[in-house]
């Protein structure tokens, strides 16, 4: 009998705890330089569910990025703040990323960037701050290809700077 009341008692706790919620917290940035078109293009893969709370907060309206058409509102929401949480400089010069736009997959969203005129890449800094005013606990993975060479790194909030020499 107690062990039928222990199993009700354990099994009770699951089904009031959030089971869908994911435990870790975590975007990944890829960018790799495209030398023949001499740009950086730069992907974040990001939770959905984080991404459309977090852009509620923000905007104080309803964000559904799985449903969303690319409609001006929703892509000038992540345009905006993704600008203002990740940077890249190249070689020691600001290189200005440029939305190219979103796509859902599955529960989690891709969204595009590009830098142009970027003839090498010999030294490549990363601001990366995404998400970290959403979770203290967020982690940002960077994975970085330039040629043959892949190099990539994993900040913890509150650290948002990752520099890569090639």
């Amino acid at each position: 009998m107690r062990y039928l009341l222990a199993f009700v008692l354990v099994f009770s706790f699951f089904l009031h705890t959030d089971a869908g919620a994911h435990p870790v917290y975590v975007s990944v940035t890829s960018i790799e330089f495209n030398e023949k078109q001499q740009m950086l293009e730069v992907s974040c893969k990001l939770f959905i569910d984080d991404m459309e709370k977090f852009l509620k907060g923000y905007s104080g309206h309803k964000v559904d990025l799985l449903h969303a058409a690319q409609d001006g509102k929703t892509d000038s929401l992540l345009s905006t703040y993704l600008a203002a949480h990740l940077s890249l400089q190249v070689n020691g010069s600001s290189a200005p990323l440029k939305y190219a736009g979103f796509e859902p997959d599955g529960d989690v969203i891709y969204v595009y960037f590009e830098a142009d005129d970027i003839k090498a890449v010999n030294r490549l800094e990363v601001k990366n701050s995404i998400l970290y005013d959403y979770k203290p606990g967020q982690v940002s993975v960077i994975n970085v290809k330039v040629g043959d060479n892949k190099q990539g790194k994993k900040l913890l909030n509150p650290e948002d700077t990752a520099i890569f020499l090639f």
